[in-house]
């Protein structure tokens, strides 16, 4: 398990540009927001289920800022690091050495999430 002390800082950094554009752009980013919401409501799928695929996608379009979002709503939302580390060994069959690497990175965010908020969702079933 390796946990990187400058992933804090980064999704710190990362959160307060995100949050200012929004305050620049209400109307666009509410509606985008909204759209989130609906889509991650719980339904045929559950909620953690969701945000493990938005994981998933963070690291498929090889997107830190969308690993550092939703790596913490995951482990939120029950995904226990068993969890996804196979979900993350099923990107790196189909997206190969690109995805081993946001795979990687993924899972130390993971790491540093639960190291710093100090809770983790080992038992949790999806």
């Amino acid at each position: 398990m390796m946990i990187d002390p400058k992933i804090a800082e980064e999704t710190k950094r990362f959160v307060e540009a995100r949050d200012s554009y929004r305050a620049d752009n209400p109307q666009v980013i509410g509606a985008f927001l909204d759209m989130k919401k609906e889509a991650f409501k719980p339904g045929g799928l559950d909620v953690a289920t969701k945000y493990l695929m938005a994981v998933l996608m963070g690291v498929a379009r090889g997107s830190e800022r969308c690993i550092l979002t939703h790596v913490p709503t995951a482990v939120d939302a029950g995904v226990s690091r068993q969890q996804l580390m196979e979900a993350l060994n099923v990107s790196i069959v189909f997206g190969g050495a690109p995805q081993y690497g946001y795979a990687t990175y993924a899972l130390d965010v993971y790491d540093s999430y639960v190291a710093r908020e100090g809770t983790a969702n080992h038992d949790s079933q999806l």
